[in-house]
């Protein structure tokens, strides 16, 4: 009852959070998928190299994982996925990536039979179908969203508050601008106001200093510890997200031809580093995952 009444009292007055005795709580969200798909062929060395060092890094920290499993990923290392969810990850599915194409320019039709078929792979490896998704590049629309509740998707982790992206500079592909930086069931029509949708949106954290990009270890690895948890503290909502990307989390300086520099720039063996943010992190937020949050919202996923 008490957990019941801080949670309305979370939702009712969510500037509190930034000044009284609640803590905003913080959801560690890894994405488990190939390494940087519109550059390289089916590479894994994200998870195979940095996967098992995340997770034991977050683990030791107090933290618990949401992973979000690729299909590819789920086929390929479904022994590693169990294990992650045998130590307490909560698994996701995290369809698969269509790049250079978005989700949101798929043919109709095309995106559901993909995320139907993930769903089941995914489901095979941990025992049961996941209901809790992310699409890649955050590409979601109202369209999408009513797809993923027709194939049994409960929760989307897909919104990205501020994020704009155009192809040529013309077509939009994405477009959250204007959405709620707090948990939300999307309107029918327009996924970024409040609406009818069954589907419960837990929004992914905006950047403050990096407005539509996320905050996570890419963003580590480019402006380091310090700015990264001032991006924490400074952004918008509750829960916070702290997203990344195993790739992110391993050398990719000998690839040959080089990769392109945005890459190389966010990309490097950082434990250490991780290490030492989610310690600081931990004196400032609550430890929680996608599945309280979305239990604390009436949507139960376990």
């Amino acid at each position: 009852m008490h957990r019941v009444r801080l949670e309305r009292h979370r939702r009712s007055f969510p500037f509190l959070l930034w000044g009284g005795t609640l803590r905003r709580r913080l959801l560690i969200s890894i994405d488990a998928e190939r390494d940087i798909v519109r550059h390289l062929t089916n590479s894994f060395r994200g998870v195979e190299a940095a996967l098992p060092v995340l997770l034991e890094v977050i683990g030791n920290a107090g933290f618990r994982t949401d992973l979000f499993v690729e299909a590819p990923v789920a086929r390929q290392y479904a022994d590693m996925i169990r294990k992650a969810r045998n130590i307490g990850s909560f698994v996701c599915c995290h369809g698969t990536h269509t790049d250079p194409a978005f989700a949101t320019e798929l043919e109709a039709g095309e995106f559901e039979d993909r995320l139907r078929t993930s769903r089941r792979e995914v489901g095979e490896i941990i025992g049961s179908p996941p209901v809790v998704f992310r699409e890649a590049n955050f590409a979601v629309n109202s369209s999408l969203l009513v797809s993923m509740e027709r194939q049994g998707f409960e929760v989307d982790c897909s919104v990205l508050p501020n994020r704009l992206i155009k192809k040529k500079q013309l077509r939009v592909v994405v477009d959250h601008r204007g959405a709620p930086s707090m948990p939300y069931h999307p309107g029918l029509q327009d996924h970024r106001v409040p609406g009818m949708c069954r589907l419960l949106e837990i929004p992914v954290t905006s950047n403050p200093f990096n407005p539509g990009g996320p905050i996570g270890t890419g963003f580590l690895n480019w402006r380091g510890i310090s700015q990264t948890i001032a991006a924490l503290k400074q952004s918008r909502g509750d829960p916070v997200t702290f997203l990344i990307h195993p790739w992110e989390c391993v050398d990719f300086s000998d690839i040959s031809p080089p990769l392109p520099n945005w890459v190389l720039n966010i990309s490097r063996q950082n434990s250490g580093e991780f290490r030492g943010l989610l310690e600081e992190a931990s004196g400032l937020f609550e430890a929680s995952s996608v599945a309280d949050v979305a239990e604390e919202y009436g949507v139960k996923v376990r």
